[in-house]
């Protein structure tokens, strides 16, 4: 509980400090949202497969996620809040298949690759 809560108030400080800089109207449309949702997708699916934990890999996304508006707040990119909703939702369902792939586990060894696990 902890964790989720230092977690939240994470993801509520990077998010009011981009708040202020980022677009509200960006189109929900386009090829970066294309970006955002796959890449928020493999970054989590891949940390969940590594380490076997679905909200480990969810947080990893959110953070690259938070990391790239927040750069993009810096002025190196057009900073978007729809851009960072549409990463968080490529995160979560990253880290739910990777998490169904992992819950296939026998022994210490994933079934689907045959991958050995930590």
């Amino acid at each position: 509980m902890k964790k989720l809560t230092l977690f939240l108030c994470g993801l509520l400080l990077a998010t009011s400090a981009m708040a202020g800089r980022c677009r509200a109207n960006d189109s929900w449309h386009g090829e970066d949202k294309q970006m955002h949702f796959g890449m928020g997708m493999a970054i989590s699916g891949i940390t969940t497969l590594h380490t076997a934990d679905p909200w480990r890999g969810f947080r990893y996304g959110v953070y690259a996620g938070a990391g790239k508006e927040l750069l993009d707040a810096a002025g190196l990119g057009d900073c978007s809040a729809q851009d960072f909703a549409i990463t968080v939702l490529g995160s979560a369902i990253g880290a739910y298949t990777g998490g169904l792939i992992v819950t296939r586990v026998q022994g210490r060894t994933m079934v689907a690759y045959n991958i050995p696990l930590k």
